[in-house]
């Protein structure tokens, strides 16, 4: 500030001009600005009458805006009830100095140490950067009432300080050192500073609720193993459970009838119950098969029939599951079932549903011949042969085919490609194989193709998939059947010639019964995590009868999307549920950490940044995943993809064919749920909770769990801890504001005058919103969550952050806070909160981005979070819940008008409605958006200073006062936009690159970028600009 200002040069801009006027700001400071009068002169840009015009009227246009929004005053008469000074302050204010076990402050300190404090609690972008916003935020000294008066986050009893009488005579200095003194002892009483009298740090925050709020995370000791034994040896008999397991099917029926089943089937022996399931799989050859296992009978089997059951389910699953190039091998092994789902073997089935031991001892006497055994029966076929048989070539082991019989044709016969003269020439030339021409060729159909991973499931389980994943039903072909010799070929296999003495037969030959263990595998995969789920919803039971009781009550399917980690690569997994679950569990932290006794005391007094910390510190995932390992959740969890050598029923256990060694250790250690994994499990389970059961279910299990705090049974959740007696809110305004809500009754003056008063307020007795807008925050949150999980079933996660965050955005908050003028009720003595609200009114008039090209004050924001805060408070959950969805249901209804996923994914929905930051980092999560001055980035940048700007690509300017936004991916700078605000050009900035990369014809660029950032190492010393 200076007291006399002589401008020599001509007044270039306005601007220019009223910033040199603004230096003369002392008293009785003088402002001389020069003209040249010459006529031969060249005309200056702007001449000192038209700059002062300018000046007056823009003088007179912030005058009348700020009639409009009119800044409380802040009397300093304001509080009516002072508050005593505690005997430790009065004793510190003694003594000079306040000391601790390691520390000390003293009076020549203590004001910075009081600065400190404040100045490290979280602020907005731009706080600091302006004074009188800063200034809300800092300790006030008030002279004449030679009192202290902190930031209105704090409580009545804390915000003011006073000196006992026999100080306030002191001089100003000393005063306001006095008042440091007594403030930093009153901090560190109330918590906020350590033992080490500085502000608390984020693993303050984190030890102080682990140690004196939450419960010990209880350890479960896991289930023993089942103590039902099968029959070991001898005449040792046990009664067990016999399921049918059928599979039926148009094609399915007609390659069993071709191949000789006579409708016999598979069946499962188990030693306890198994669910009964009723799945459709579908498979390219034999189309859409339903699946189902039910019971028949108990039946009593002895020891040597069990171990039967055990070798033929071995035979089976190696000749169906196992890698016939990894030297591997299956085995049954009790040991491996443990706790977890029930002990069970494979059986054949006979067509009156018995079990069929003679079958299963041929299966398992053919499985266990040598491959010259193999060769010798292949080359000994005739027409005695039970046919069909599954045999493999000779020169292609690994290679299947069903054969049916001499085609009574010999290896003379014309080879179907010209370039072979005969199938001898064939086999000489392209196998290297030689066979006589008088050997006999035999009728063959190629295998079916062998699935190895998870089928669609049809909408016969619509759990397991969504709608978009339901394809149209394959087309059964015609009857195309032909004639093998004597048999009736299978429809939609190809047809081959196989020379005899090219063959063995396969180590499972039963080409009847390997129809039946195509789909196997999948069946069992389900079938095994049906098992799991059971098996968990024992063992909640038992850890937490309330958890038992409400998932005895849920859908098994729902239950198995909440145990199916990602990993498992299958349609359906935790997700969803942990997106909705990570919503309740921040509602149910913060109703914890206002409300638990344990906790209120000291959270009362903490910022809202602080509080975020703590309540991100209760839901942490290191807390969770201890929760989950102590309650066994972990062993629950299904991690496992259905692929070969990754995933093996339960019973069997993998070995190698050189040393028989036990080769699952390295798979087991792999698919290890890791911390994340068992953290979003719980979450995904109180998601599921809350889905089925409500609020208060998801609260009794979290209590029960020990993952919150139990909180008194009050109507009235928060306190008001203060008397409205300073400008009440008018009955019209309050019903304005119930109405704003979709509430029937009008909030508590107290609550209103609360969410509606900004941090600006500092003489007033009423606290600033900020404690019930981190309230609202959370109840918002949840309420878009569980509405958007409903409206959109078939969305995934991704999709599903992008709405949310469009519908929560300060922007769009803003907006609805404009649209029924809440601006007109917040109490503040900010006086550049009216120009601020006047430019995002006219920014809202630009048309190219709408909302995305705005920069909203944040207070408009946080007021409507407040009001919905105060709603949860003053009204309980349910109340709150609808009272968000009716504040943003005009977003709601203009969002939801796409109904259809496509429409929603579309270009030009994305680029006027969706959050075009949040678009963006899921299409390249790995990209950094970066903002700087124009002059800045023009200087960094020398070499390549090209913007977006104006619909067209141009320099920046040293001397430009504009903000750049600039988006780069692993140091490669994508895209820059210049804009007048920081918001704005971020936005629009990345708007318009997710508007580029999201044309179909960049469908690789995104994948390579993605790869990119796996992949490469980010370097620090080089900028690459593409």
């Amino acid at each position: 500030a200076c007291s006399f200002v002589t401008v020599f040069d001509c007044i270039k801009t306005t601007k220019g001009y009223v910033q040199m006027r603004g230096r003369a700001r002392q008293q009785r400071a003088r402002f001389f600005c020069f003209d040249d009068v010459n006529p031969a002169a060249e005309n200056p840009p702007v001449r000192l009458e038209h700059a002062k015009e300018v000046e007056s009227a823009v003088e007179e246009f912030l005058r009348r805006r700020e009639m409009t929004i009119v800044p409380l005053s802040c009397p300093r008469n304001a509080v009516a009830e002072r508050i005593a000074s505690t005997s430790a302050e009065v004793e510190a204010i003694r003594n000079g100095e306040y000391a601790t076990d390691t520390a000390r402050v003293d009076l020549n300190s203590s004001k910075s140490l009081l600065n400190r404090y404040f100045m490290g609690l979280p602020m907005d972008d731009g706080v600091r950067s302006s004074k009188q916003r800063f200034k809300a935020l800092m300790p006030i000294y008030d002279d004449e009432a030679r009192s202290l008066i902190l930031p209105s986050h704090l409580p009545l009893h804390v915000r003011h300080v006073q000196l006992p009488p026999e100080y306030q005579q002191a001089g100003k200095k000393r005063i306001q050192s006095l008042l440091a003194l007594a403030a930093c002892v009153r901090l560190h009483h109330h918590g906020l500073l350590n033992e080490r009298l500085l502000p608390l740090e984020r693993q303050d925050l984190h030890d102080k609720v682990m140690k004196v709020a939450l419960p010990t995370v209880p350890i479960i000791t896991p289930s023993k193993p089942c103590t039902d034994a099968p029959p070991r040896a001898g005449n040792d008999s046990k009664t067990m459970y016999l399921y049918r397991l059928e599979q039926v099917g148009e094609m399915f029926e007609q390659h069993e009838e071709a191949l000789g089943g006579r409708k016999r089937k598979m069946g499962i022996l188990s030693i306890t119950p198994v669910p009964q399931i009723d799945i459709c799989l579908e498979h390219e050859s034999l189309g859409d098969v339903s699946v189902s296992i039910s019971e028949v009978a108990k039946v009593v089997v002895l020891a040597d029939q069990w171990s039967q059951s055990k070798d033929f389910f071995a035979a089976t699953m190696n000749a169906r599951w196992r890698r016939r190039t990894s030297h591997t091998h299956f085995e049954y092994s009790e040991e491996a079932v443990g706790a977890k789902p029930s002990l069970y073997a494979l059986v054949a089935l006979n067509y009156n549903d018995k079990i069929d031991w003679d079958r299963m001892r041929v299966v398992i006497r053919e499985y266990n011949r040598t491959e010259e055994e193999r060769i010798d029966v292949a080359q000994r076929w005739s027409d005695e042969t039970n046919w069909p048989r599954l045999c493999a070539p000779r020169y292609d082991p690994n290679v299947t085919y069903i054969c049916y019989g001499d085609s009574f044709k010999t290896c003379r016969e014309p080879f179907p490609n010209p370039d072979f003269v005969s199938y001898g020439d064939y086999m000489l030339r392209k196998r290297s194989f030689r066979v006589e021409t008088t050997c006999p060729l035999y009728n063959a159909q190629q295998l079916w193709k062998l699935p190895r991973k998870m089928s669609r499931i049809s909408a016969v389980n619509t759990f397991l998939c969504t709608s978009t994943d339901v394809k149209k039903r394959r087309e059964v072909p015609e009857d195309d059947s032909e004639q093998l010799g004597n048999f009736l070929a299978c429809r939609g296999l190809r047809t081959v010639l196989l020379p005899q003495s090219a063959c063995m037969e396969a180590p499972l030959a039963d080409a009847s019964l390997y129809l039946h263990l195509v789909l196997l595998p999948q069946i069992l995969y389900h079938l095994e995590q049906r098992l799991v789920v059971d098996a968990f919803v024992r063992h909640s039971a038992r850890i937490s009868p309330r958890l038992g009781g409400y998932l005895k009550r849920v859908n098994e399917h729902s239950m198995l999307e909440a145990l199916t980690a990602k990993s498992c690569a299958v349609d359906w997994d935790y997700d969803r549920l942990e997106w909705l679950g990570d919503a309740v569990l921040k509602v149910l932290h913060t109703d914890a950490l206002v409300n638990a006794p344990a906790l209120k005391e000291w959270t009362s007094c903490l910022h809202e940044g602080d509080l975020s910390v703590v309540r991100s510190a209760m839901g942490c995932n290191a807390r969770l995943q201890e929760l989950g390992r102590g309650c066994g959740i972990d062993t629950f969890i299904l991690t496992r993809p259905l692929s070969r050598g990754e995933w093996t029923p339960t019973a069997l256990v993998l070995k190698s064919d050189n040393d028989g060694s036990d080769l699952a250790k390295d798979v087991n250690a792999k698919y290890r749920p890791s911390s994340r994994v068992i953290a979003d499990v719980v979450e995904a389970i109180l998601g599921l909770i809350y889905l089925n059961f409500g609020f208060d279910a998801a609260q009794d299990v979290a209590v029960s769990l020990a993952i919150t705090l139990p909180l008194p049974r009050t109507d009235q959740l928060v306190d008001y801890d203060f008397v409205c007696s300073q400008s009440p809110p008018s009955p019209r305004t309050a019903r304005r504001v119930a109405s704003f809500l979709g509430i029937d009754t009008v909030l508590h003056p107290s609550l209103l005058v609360e969410a509606t008063t900004h941090a600006s307020c500092l003489h007033h007795q009423t606290p600033s919103y900020q404690r019930l807008e981190w309230i609202g925050d959370s109840v918002l949150s949840l309420a878009v969550r569980k509405h958007c999980f409903n409206k959109y079933p078939d969305l995934n996660v991704g999709p599903l952050v992008v709405i949310e965050s469009t519908i929560v955005s300060n922007e769009t908050l803003a907006y609805l806070a404009c649209r029924e003028r809440m601006q007109d009720i917040v109490r503040h003595a900010d006086s550049t909160l009216p120009s601020r609200i006047e430019s995002f009114y006219c920014d809202l008039r630009r048309n190219d981005w709408g909302l995305w090209t705005t920069d909203p004050p944040k207070v408009l924001a946080d007021v409507v979070e407040a009001m919905l805060g105060a709603v949860h408070c003053g009204f309980g959950f349910d109340v709150g819940q609808r009272s968000a969805l009716h504040v943003v249901s005009p977003i709601l209804d203009a969002i939801f008008a796409h109904s259809n996923t496509s429409e929603l994914s579309s270009s030009s929905v994305t680029n006027t409605m969706m959050n075009p930051r949040q678009v963006l980092y899921e299409m390249v999560p790995s990209v950094k958006i970066r903002t700087l001055s124009e002059h800045e980035y023009a200087l960094r940048f020398a070499t390549s200073k090209s913007v977006w700007k104006c619909g067209r690509f141009a320099d920046t300017s040293p001397n430009g006062d504009d903000v750049v936004c600039y988006i780069s991916c692993c140091n490669a700078t994508l895209l820059a936009l210049s804009d007048h605000s920081t918001n704005a050009a971020r936005n629009r900035c990345a708007g318009l690159l997710a508007s580029v990369l999201g044309k179909p014809r960049n469908d690789d660029l995104v994948a390579a970028l993605a790869c990119i950032a796996s992949n490469c190492r980010k370097s620090d010393d080089e900028e690459l600009i593409l």
